[in-house]
């Protein structure tokens, strides 16, 4: 009697690393104009945790305060403008952003911008960082 085999396949990301970023509230305000020739600029720093050496790139940002908002660098190894290469465990990334119209009418530190980002293995997702209350970056 032939036998049959039955079985499901394993999900495309089965094996896949995880990429997690998370924010814990670290970055600085730049100078007015300092960034691209852009009225606010922000440095947001976000922690990576991956299983294996991978890249993120940062895709888009919405900040609602801010809806000009754009990226303009990543660090600190970046590929281009918005791509990182991260390394297996934990690390530090950053995000510069920046945007010449401000919508809420009060202090150019205050607001949230959310990022899209895609990870090496084509995880999507997104992060949101705050920046109310940041301090002015070092001067370089």
């Amino acid at each position: 009697m032939p036998v049959i085999a039955v079985g499901a396949a394993a999900p495309a990301f089965a094996s896949s690393p995880g990429v997690v970023l998370t924010f814990a509230g670290e970055g600085c305000k730049y100078p007015g104009r300092s960034v691209a020739g852009k009225e606010y600029g922000y440095k947001i720093v976000f922690t990576v945790t991956s299983s294996e050496a991978t890249t993120v790139s940062f895709e888009s940002v919405t900040a609602p305060n801010y809806p000009d908002a754009q990226i303009i660098e990543v660090g600190p190894d970046d590929l281009d403008f918005s791509t990182v290469s991260v390394p297996a465990g934990t690390s530090q990334v950053y995000v510069i952003i920046a945007a010449d119209i401000q919508v809420s009418g009060g202090n150019s530190a205050n607001g949230t911008a959310t990022f899209t980002y895609i990870t090496g293995n084509g995880q999507a997702s997104t992060v949101t960082g705050d920046v109310t209350g940041f301090n002015p970056c070092p001067k370089k």
